[in-house]
């Protein structure tokens, strides 16, 4: 897909680029990963909006805190500068924050074709989705706290 003149695709400080996938220097002081997705390929709810439909469950690193709608697609992001990213040096690296930005880009995509599933799902199985959907990352990262929480929660992980 073609980015238009729009953040984060027009920023200065674009460190690292793959496709839809986009990381900046932020301020000089943390990295922030990005993702544009089609938003004919996504449940409308979720066009510019990273709270519904459990999307702060997936294994993004510190969980989306970015999304915004650019017409005809939808920029979600997340930012390395949660307690203790600066004791990771990984998070520092633009290719590991890329490699993360793709993880979320492939959890996204898998979550929107299974949500016809996830909305026809009572919560037990919501979760199983859920955990399946995290799994598909291509490579490992920390599971975001409310993730971590959640699963805890019922008993798992």
């Amino acid at each position: 897909m073609e980015h238009g003149d729009y953040y984060p695709f027009n920023s200065d400080t674009i460190v690292a680029r793959d496709g839809d996938c986009v990381v900046i220097d932020c301020r000089g002081t943390h990295l922030c990963g990005y993702v544009a997705i089609e938003n004919y390929k996504l449940p409308t709810a979720w066009i510019g909006d990273y709270r519904p439909d459990s999307l702060e469950l997936l294994n993004i690193h510190g969980g989306l805190t970015y999304a915004e709608d650019k017409g005809d697609c939808t920029v979600f992001g997340f930012d390395c500068a949660h307690l203790d990213d600066d004791r990771d040096p990984a998070l520092r690296r633009p290719d590991h924050v890329l490699g993360l930005a793709r993880q979320m880009e492939q959890q996204i995509m898998e979550y929107a074709r299974r949500h016809p599933e996830v909305r026809d799902a009572d919560e037990e199985r919501r979760m199983e989705i859920l955990d399946e959907v995290r799994a598909t990352a291509i490579m490992t990262s920390e599971p975001n706290p409310i993730a971590l929480f959640c699963a805890a929660f019922r008993g798992g992980e």
